[in-house]
């Protein structure tokens, strides 16, 4: 299936520029398998993921408690709890931004020895046309975990709002929600048992000529990295890299 336009996802207009900054090996694997990795959302290293807020789980909880105990124990009984909805959602992450982030480089790149993918909303969106599966994408949103309430209409909002320290990321997420193909593909009413045995991800089709419009190299990488990812470039037939404009010496 193409990209999925979703009516409750927040889409950047299609020239947007898009980054996604990557170690040589994950490039290779990239182009290797002609694919993007979706990573499972609660193995992404921030426990906030796909959680409630704080008061989130209050408005829940107090909702729960003014039901009779019956309809009480029914519910929790009956409940897919949050934690383990977030294990059906799959996403492929990309910077926002007209220009390179040193940030992004410092936290991706932290060997030198890696490059940064830019695209645009577009070409991301025209460049999953391939892929056998439903993908989404959206804008994340940043709230404070104290305070905020996340709208609880779509299960979606779960995995679009991260923490406010995590503001400088601008965010972009390209999405894979798992449960829909499970429910066509289990013969059992009863997903729970499934919940455990997802796989940590999954390699979604991609045109990397169409997704890819320019190669930057990290600001510190090696010569001979340069030399080989042209090499590369010239044996899969995309782009040549470009050099980091963070790599420019300043004008005295």
């Amino acid at each position: 299936m193409p990209y999925v336009r979703h009516s409750d996802l927040t889409i950047p207009p299609r020239e947007e520029k898009i980054w996604r900054y990557l170690d040589f090996t994950k490039f290779i694997a990239m182009l290797e398998t002609r694919t993007l990795f979706f990573s499972r959302v609660d193995l992404l290293g921030d426990p906030f993921e796909g959680s409630l807020t704080k008061r989130d789980y209050d408005l829940r909880e107090a909702f729960i408690n003014s039901l009779p105990v019956s309809e009480r124990e029914i519910l929790r009984r009956e409940d897919l709890s949050t934690e383990k909805l977030r294990r059906t959602f799959y996403v492929n992450c990309w910077h926002m931004n007209d220009y390179e982030s040193q940030a992004m480089w410092k936290i991706y790149v932290k060997s030198g020895e890696g490059l940064a993918i830019q695209s645009s909303v577009g070409r991301l969106q025209d460049s999953l046309s391939g892929a056998i599966q439903d993908i989404y994408a959206g804008q994340v949103s940043y709230v404070n975990y104290d305070d905020d309430v996340i709208p609880n209409s779509n299960l979606f909002y779960r995995v679009m709002w991260k923490q406010k320290s995590f503001e400088y990321e601008k965010e972009l997420r390209a999405i894979y929600w798992r449960l829909t193909r499970l429910d066509r593909e289990s013969a059992s009413p009863d997903l729970r048992e499934l919940f455990d045995n997802l796989p940590p991800g999954f390699d979604i089709v991609v045109d990397l000529n169409t997704l890819i419009e320019n190669i930057v190299l990290s600001p510190t990488s090696p010569k001979w990295l340069e030399r080989l990812v042209r090499t590369i470039a010239s044996r899969y037939n995309i782009v040549q890299p470009k050099s980091s404009s963070l790599s420019v010496n300043p004008l005295f």
